[in-house]
């Protein structure tokens, strides 16, 4: 089957607020969001950003205890995302809370706009070349307390189009995580023009954490971790 369609590109917080909406047919967002539309939309067994050693990080640009959060500014890549829900389940006090696109933390670390944030991608793998401190590693808080891996984001088709296109078009995303070992330069120069780091070895290293068995398929082991955070945020009284 030939797969047509318009296709975007946005930011969590875009792609999370468009799932509220019901606007795409299929796509990607955070857990937390899934968790939220789950009367909606169908998770796909494809696609997920999930696994261990792969959660956020709370950093800083100064050494600071967990005491001092209270008196700290931290950002946030957004309010729906599921790095702001595992920082609210760890319970950590902070003050000013602010929210912002995943790719302005860094910045606004740099030129101390905020004290902390929490990031979730690819600043992960130059944090000591930045002069930044982790903190609070959240994954590992996780994987620490459910022995099981983080689901970070999933991919997700609306309920009504699953049954006929479902199994369909969770193939087709498999045949094409075959891609970069197929055609790696393609890929590559893909990933670059999206990338927020563009060094090979921190592109290789982000690929390596974040697409792996889970992506292609999430497995008994996946859908038990869906269901644990959920059941955690329930627990929580976390929306």
């Amino acid at each position: 089957m030939k797969w047509r369609g318009t296709s975007l590109l946005g930011d969590e917080v875009g792609l999370n607020q468009y799932a509220l909406q019901g606007r795409y047919d299929i796509t990607k967002v955070s857990s937390r969001t899934y968790l939220n539309i789950r009367d909606r939309y169908r998770l796909l067994d494809v696609g997920a950003a999930m696994g261990y050693g792969c959660g956020p990080l709370v950093i800083s640009n100064k050494a600071v205890s967990r005491t001092q959060l209270t008196q700290c500014s931290i950002a946030f890549p957004g309010a729906a995302t599921t790095a702001y829900a595992l920082f609210k389940m760890l319970g950590v006090p902070s003050g000013q809370q602010i929210f912002t696109r995943y790719d302005n933390i860094v910045p606004m670390l740099l030129d101390g706009r905020v004290d902390c944030g929490v990031i979730i991608h690819e600043s992960r793998f130059t944090l000591p070349e930045l002069d930044l401190h982790c903190l609070i590693d959240l994954g590992a808080w996780w994987e620490q307390e459910t022995r099981l891996p983080l689901p970070l984001g999933c991919a997700v088709m609306k309920q009504e189009l699953y049954a006929d296109y479902g199994a369909l078009f969770e193939q087709h995303i498999r045949q094409h995580l075959q891609d970069p070992c197929a055609r790696p330069a393609a890929v590559r120069a893909y990933i670059r023009s999206h990338a927020q780091e563009l060094r090979p070895d921190v592109i290789d290293a982000h690929i390596a954490l974040y697409v792996n068995d889970f992506t292609a398929a999430l497995g008994k082991q996946g859908r038990v971790a869906f269901d644990a955070l959920a059941r955690r945020l329930e627990s929580a009284e976390i929306a």
